[in-house]
């Protein structure tokens, strides 16, 4: 599967999941965030299984550094 790539304004989150423009992303085992507050602007990368959208890694929109958070 190709990663994807969402850019956006993190709107809620929660244990399992974060939502950014009306778009759920879950979060796999060990990964959060937790550490993003509401607003901020994120580069999440993603894969799809199935029809959901799985996190690979999260960062602030702008960073150069691609690594997974959690």
């Amino acid at each position: 599967m190709d990663p994807k790539i969402l850019i956006g304004t993190l709107t809620d989150r929660y244990f399992e999941c974060l939502i950014m423009a009306g778009i759920r992303i879950e979060l796999p085992e060990g990964m959060s965030a937790e550490q993003f507050p509401m607003g901020t602007s994120l580069r999440v990368v993603y894969t799809l299984q199935g029809d959901k959208r799985i996190a690979a890694s999260i960062q602030r929109s702008g960073e150069t550094a691609n690594t997974p958070t959690g």
